[in-house]
């Protein structure tokens, strides 16, 4: 059974998790599989602050309704694509949450799925590049 929900809290699953289960990215709407261990969307991202706050972008200090479902709205969770959309969009926002590169694990059989994936082969740590061409390589790491 395929379980769909969006714009409620990621449900707490028992360890392992379950297979199957199916969260609505909250920025394009495609499901997306539930895989890590924090039970967050799978190479996804969890953003927290949409609640709005005094003299924030969202303040919603006299909106009832919307204040006491802070904890419910408080949070958002995008998939991959979307939160290569959002790093790419906004380079900066990438940087200080120290995203300049290796951001999460990849498949090194395949070529990077986007520039914030590393891989290890043969026990070294590779990150994805984009190399003169713009295409994306892996590069070793040399830290």
């Amino acid at each position: 059974m395929i379980n769909t929900n969006s714009y409620q809290p990621l449900p707490k699953l028992n360890l392992p998790v379950p297979t199957g289960v199916l969260w609505r990215c909250q920025g394009c709407h495609q499901m997306v599989q539930i895989e890590s261990l924090g039970n967050g969307l799978d190479n996804g991202l969890e953003l927290s602050g949409f609640s709005g706050y005094y003299g924030g972008f969202n303040d919603v200090m006299f909106d009832v309704v919307a204040t006491n479902k802070f904890d419910d709205q408080d949070k958002a969770y995008l998939c991959h694509n979307c939160v290569v959309k959002l790093f790419t969009a906004l380079p900066a926002l990438a940087q200080s949450l120290g995203m300049t590169h290796g951001g999460h694990p990849s498949d090194s059989s395949q070529p990077p799925c986007c520039q914030w994936a590393w891989t290890t082969i043969n026990d070294q740590l590779f990150y994805a590049k984009i190399n003169s061409l713009g295409n994306l390589i892996w590069e070793p790491s040399y830290l």
